[in-house]
């Protein structure tokens, strides 16, 4: 019978462990995404990527999580949503861009919680008084030195109806911009089952949460809704010409908790595939 105690026992603290690795202990995940249409002057460009933080802090003022950014040396860093879970996960959310402002130019983006916490104008605002560049819907050219990318910002589908739809918003930008390389960012991990043939290079995307609880040789699980069957939960998928990387995120919006599941901040390296550039 003691044994059995101290094996539950024992169970129990590891499974407790676990749990608490997966909230708080914060890792990097690099991704080298190769392309060849990538203007020459992006070749090595890095992209830090944050997401799905649902009013998380990690250290005072977000201070683990601003060091892991700033030490990842980004070029630009993309911010794609579900950053509060409610309006009381402001503070957390402000105090990140407190920290990470300056770093490099911020590019920001709504996801579904944003828009169920009616607090889309607050976090827009929080973003633009940080100097971030908050894209609803919107696209505009990012130079580095005499080359460009387009960096464009598709909303949730839970934001209002009379919104464009992702494929009416690439096709306008590609009316505008119809040989440029696009980046995009669209909280929803969805682009390449939902919107297939989007004429768009590389998708930055979150919401999966990893699949919630992550088993060895299986993955993740959950799907945000709990259901078993996650599906473009992290890292990274390619459909034709188009490649699509997906965060873990760094929090969590239901009661299930993390399991083997670290919070991840992702960093993307460009290049330029050789291999086809030739």
């Amino acid at each position: 019978m003691n044994r059995k105690l101290t094996a539950a026992a024992a169970a129990v603290m590891l499974t407790a462990c676990i749990v608490l690795d997966s909230r708080f202990t914060l890792e990097t995940t690099e991704y080298n995404a190769r392309f060849d249409d990538l203007p020459p002057e992006f070749d090595g460009f890095r992209i830090a990527v944050l997401s799905d933080l649902h009013g998380m802090s990690f250290g005072k003022d977000n201070s683990r999580l601003v060091r892991a950014v700033s030490d990842a040396k980004p070029d630009m860093i993309a911010i794609l949503g579900d950053m509060i879970t409610y309006p009381s996960d402001l503070p957390a959310f402000e105090s990140l861009l407190d920290g990470i402002e300056g770093i490099a130019p911020i590019y920001c983006i709504n996801g579904n919680h944003e828009w169920a916490a009616h607090c889309v104008d607050k976090v827009r605002e929080l973003a633009l008084s940080h100097g971030a560049h908050f894209l609803s819907n919107s696209y505009e050219p990012l130079y580095c030195g005499s080359s460009r990318i387009i960096v464009c910002g598709a909303e949730d589908k839970n934001g209002r109806a009379d919104m464009e739809t992702p494929p009416e918003l690439a096709a306008r930008l590609r009316g505008e911009y119809p040989d440029d390389f696009v980046l995009w960012l669209y909280h929803r991990n969805d682009t390449l089952t939902g919107f297939p043939g989007l004429p768009v290079d590389l998708v930055l995307s979150g919401h999966a949460h990893g699949g919630i609880v992550r088993l060895p040789f299986i993955g993740g699980l959950l799907d945000v809704h709990r259901r078993l069957g996650a599906e473009y939960e992290k890292g990274v998928y390619e459909e034709g010409s188009t490649v699509m990387i997906v965060s873990r995120g760094l929090g969590n919006s239901i009661v299930v908790p993390r399991f083997l599941n670290r919070p991840e901040l992702v960093c993307v390296t460009l290049s330029i595939d050789s291999k086809t550039s030739d």
